[in-house]
């Protein structure tokens, strides 16, 4: 409930207002002005603008509907066509929902008349015990009061006196359709109105209507415009007045330009240049061609910086319309600026909070490119700021699940006022089945058990002193005592001095991940130690299988030699078939001891230029290339990081295949190339061989893995291996794609020759 009270009548003795009461629950500083012919009173208010409710539109749409209804009111000659204009002017002009008029009746009670009243609502509903009583009391002190009423939906509601005479004769009501109250500058207004709405009455009497009485009407029209002027002053919204031809300089700005940039209305009007030369550069071309426009389209606004007086730039709103004369040639623009740069402040601020909120978690750059991209559609207005807000609550609404699906706590520091805001899951990652009344540091360190406090210290106080990220791993002991693993991230803002404000962090029980990688490391170990023991076992054995071996294979040629043809067909067959066996036994344990070497006789990695061990590759193969007519085309290679002796067999396996596996009425064509992919080159070896079924692509890479019978295709089936072992050492990896009848291609990768790779390990 709220009641504004002014006495429009009572004067002393030089025409200003002698008295006004105000009653509100609201603090505010007010001053009492005297009005211009004494007839009613202007509140001016000297409230912070930050903490003033919203109007119920732009101050400057009300400014311009005064100045329309102060136009038209004076102009009409009955006191009929006054009420009934007036409700009409402030149903349409100023938004009103209903109008009406009271008088005293003849028979000592209340008449209202002129109503205009929203749908379904007849007059009995407003004139009720409640709303005459208020009447009553408006008509015996000439106070104008404002306050809601039911009829059944909430309506702001204000009682104006109408005088004349220095009596007060009749109530103007006036009603929006709303829970808030009326705002100040509006009320200021409506009273404005009711002292027209008096003029216009006091005119339209019979026994006014001589020379008297349009001496009155122009006094009352003065009296508008000095109000007007006042209103004008006592407002941040500046008007102005332009050409609409050559350079557009300005013929008329109100004083009030002074309040918002410094400068003197004079200075404007004197200069043509002054106005376009304090537009900011970056703005300039676009106020112009929005001045053009305006003689086109009638209506225009823009937004721009003006330079002010004290070296600075401030943001302003600008709306105009045409002004045409008699033949509608375009003369002048009628427009106003109002300064919006706290509003721009705020809008560049909100921008920047919601940068550093896309920064907390990679996983929600998504969700946080959307709120950017509305953001940046943002228009400067009201509205459009109200919509993006509501953007900004459904983004965080979704971070809020997205973190709680992640199994992530989230934490709000307030450093300053030492408060704190917490997610659930964060106080349940810390044991706590009700949530603890507070949150600091000292606490989140009691958690921290004593063998990690210095690190965890170290990690804050850099990140405090470099005003960085922080990001850390410790154990913490929850408050049911049990000892648990946390991965914790933050960061801060800070003050001008470096002092932290504010820290936001989030936070993860990792202590399953740990374990898991705990037993990954002990199997690893386990496996490392199992696989150099196989090694070493695979090379001795094969070793050592060699010189009984050679004995084997050295006697079978010796009897292969000496009684072959001695003996009947079948021993012929039988030493044959020890030969061969023997022979490819011991090409079977030199390629087991060539797979036991790649770890064992393995060399450091260096820069390896691949062209030089492509060359040693094709001249150990040079008598087979040149036995069948291949062409091996080798395309520029590059330097990479390798174990030469190791990337040389690579090669050699590869190529000896393309040569062992060809087509026989087609000449063997090999292309080596390579390409880099970033820190990594993929070399190629391409063939126009038999080619390779694309079920094999993986099978062929196994151990003693042979697609091929030994009468077809000679070897032990771990070239390819060995191959594969090989690139895998480096770091790299291999593939094949082939069609058959066609070719095959091998690809394997290394890195380039500056690349520090974990391969070493």
């Amino acid at each position: 409930m709220f009641e504004y009270r002014f006495n429009p009548c009572l004067q002393d003795h030089d025409g200003g207002s002698l008295q006004v009461s105000y009653r509100s629950p609201h603090s505010a500083l007010i001053k009492i002005i005297k009005s211009i012919s004494g007839r009613f009173t202007v509140l001016v208010n000297y409230w912070d603008e930050n903490k003033m409710d919203k109007p119920f539109r732009n101050t400057q749409e009300y400014f311009q509907a005064f100045i329309r209804t102060a136009q038209y009111i004076p102009n009409l000659t009955t006191r009929q066509d006054i009420l009934s204009e007036t409700g009409r002017v402030l149903i349409r002009f100023f938004g009103a929902d209903l109008v009406g008029f009271f008088e005293p009746g003849n028979n000592g009670g209340i008449e209202g008349h002129h109503w205009i009243l929203p749908d379904g609502v007849p007059g009995t509903a407003i004139q009720t015990r409640e709303t005459e009583m208020i009447i009553t009391e408006v008509l015996e002190t000439g106070f104008l009061a404002a306050q809601h009423i039911d009829i059944p939906k909430p309506f702001a509601t204000v009682f104006l006196p109408i005088t004349w005479e220095n009596q007060t004769a009749a109530v103007m009501l006036i009603g929006h359709r709303t829970s808030d109250p009326i705002p100040k500058e509006l009320l200021n207004i409506y009273l404005a109105v009711a002292g027209l709405v008096t003029n216009a009455i006091t005119g339209a009497d019979e026994e006014f209507k001589n020379i008297a009485a349009r001496k009155h009407a122009e006094e009352a029209l003065k009296e508008a415009q000095a109000q007007l002027a006042f209103l004008v002053s006592s407002t941040p919204v500046v008007l102005y007045r332009c050409s609409a031809s050559g350079d557009f300089n300005v013929t008329f700005i109100s004083d009030n330009v002074q309040l918002q940039l410094g400068y003197e209305a004079h200075e404007f009007m004197d200069d043509p240049a002054f106005w376009p030369d304090h537009i900011h550069p970056d703005d300039r071309e676009h106020v112009f061609e929005r001045l053009h426009r305006l003689i086109k389209d009638g209506t225009a606004t823009a937004e721009y910086r003006l330079l002010g007086k004290d070296g600075t730039y401030r943001w302003t709103h600008d709306e105009a319309r045409v002004g045409r004369d008699a033949n509608d040639q375009p003369v002048e623009f009628l427009g106003y600026w109002i300064d919006i740069t706290k509003r721009k402040h705020a809008e560049l601020a909100l921008i920047h909070s919601n940068e550093e909120l896309n920064g907390l978690n990679e996983e929600l750059n998504a969700l946080n490119e959307e709120l950017t991209a509305a953001q940046e559609e943002m228009e400067m207005n009201n509205e459009e700021l109200m919509t993006t807000e509501k953007m900004l609550r459904e983004s965080e609404a979704r971070l809020a699940l997205a973190l709680d699906i992640s199994g992530m706590g989230t934490l709000d520091c307030d450093m300053v006022n030492h408060t704190s805001w917490r997610s659930l899951r964060h106080d349940q990652i810390f044991g706590y089945e009700t949530p603890p009344s507070t949150w600091n540091l000292k606490i989140f360190f009691d958690h921290v058990l004593p063998e990690d406090r210095e690190m965890v210290r170290k990690v804050f106080c850099d990140a405090f002193a470099s005003q960085s990220n922080w990001s850390f791993e410790c154990r913490i002991r929850r408050a049911d005592g049990e000892i648990r693993w946390i991965e914790k991230t933050g960061l801060g803002q800070y003050d001008n001095a470096g002092r932290p404000l504010r820290v936001l962090g989030l936070l993860l029980d990792i202590t399953e991940r740990k374990q898991f990688e705990a037993t990954q490391e002990e199997y690893a170990e386990k496996l490392m130690a199992s696989n150099e023991e196989l090694q070493r076992y695979a090379y001795v054995a094969s070793h050592d299988l060699q010189e009984p071996l050679r004995s084997i294979v050295s006697f079978s040629e010796l009897l292969n030699r000496r009684y072959r043809g001695k003996l009947d067909k079948d021993a012929d067959e039988y030493i044959r078939f020890i030969v061969d066996g023997g022979v490819r036994m011991q090409n079977l344990i030199k390629d087991l001891l060539q797979v036991s070497r790649i770890e064992t006789q393995a060399q450091p990695f260096a820069p390896t230029d691949a062209r030089t061990v492509v060359a040693d590759s094709i001249r150990s193969l040079e008598t087979p290339i040149h036995e069948i007519s291949a062409v091996v085309t080798v395309d520029p290679l590059p330097i990479v990081m390798a174990d030469p002796s190791q990337l040389e067999q690579v090669f050699t396996n590869l190529i000896g295949n393309a040569i062992k596996y060809r087509r026989p009425e087609v000449p063997p064509v090999i292309t080596i190339s390579a390409e880099r992919y970033g820190d990594w080159w993929e070399f190629s070896v391409r063939d126009n061989g038999i080619g390779i079924e694309s079920e094999f692509f993986d099978r062929i890479f196994e151990m003693f893995r042979r697609l091929h019978t030994i009468d077809e295709y000679e070897g032990t089936g771990i070239g390819l291996a060995i191959v594969k072992r090989i690139v895998e050492r480096h770091g790299g990896r291999i593939r094949v794609e082939s069609k058959p009848g066609e070719g095959s291609t091998f690809f394997f990768t290394l890195p380039n020759e500056n690349f520090k790779s974990r391969v070493d390990k």
